[in-house]
């Protein structure tokens, strides 16, 4: 299926993507921007497993981009027509970096122990060092963190808990 996966200079700068697959001969490549690549880890690392989810996901679609121009233009065409395409790649990527049987654990802990350190007057506090600490964990940026706590309906607990006083995510 993935062949390898290549950082690529320039990528973002050229073609204003910073992952990109293409499809030869039943083996996938996908690139990467060589700067996001090296400077911001977390950044690539979600836009590689995005870009598999594509592969899994969307294989039919992909199968024609032989070269990365074929490859861009489908690019280009999904972010204006399709979507969905782009929403379940995302998701697909989350489920993979931020799985929920993890998930569900890590927040019921670091709620825990951020309660007790800064009770219920931090709420604000609390949510964004929740977001931050399992991002860091989980190896990806801050905003598909918040988007997949928001999936998994953890957001809405956290806030739920905050606003009742509960000291652990459980007792909701």
């Amino acid at each position: 299926m993935v062949n390898d996966i290549i950082p690529l200079p320039d990528l973002q700068d050229r073609f204003n993507v910073i992952a990109s697959l293409v499809c030869k001969s039943g083996r996938v490549d996908i690139f990467v921007d060589e700067d996001t690549f090296s400077k911001q880890p977390a950044r690539a690392r979600f836009s590689v497993a995005h870009e598999l989810g594509h592969v899994v996901l969307h294989s039919g679609i992909w199968q024609k981009c032989h070269t990365l121009d074929d490859t861009l233009a489908m690019q280009k065409r999904i972010k204006t027509s399709y979507c969905n395409i782009e929403r379940m790649a995302n998701h697909f990527a989350g489920a993979i970096l931020m799985p929920r049987s993890q998930m569900d654990g890590y927040v019921r802990e670091l709620y825990k122990g951020l309660v007790e350190i800064y009770g219920f007057s931090g709420q604000v506090l609390i949510k964004d060092k929740i977001q931050t600490v399992l991002a860091q964990q989980c190896k990806v940026t801050i905003k598909p963190m918040e988007i997949r706590l928001g999936e998994l309906k953890l957001d809405k607990k956290i806030e739920a808990a905050l606003q009742n006083h509960l000291y652990y995510l459980e007792e909701f």
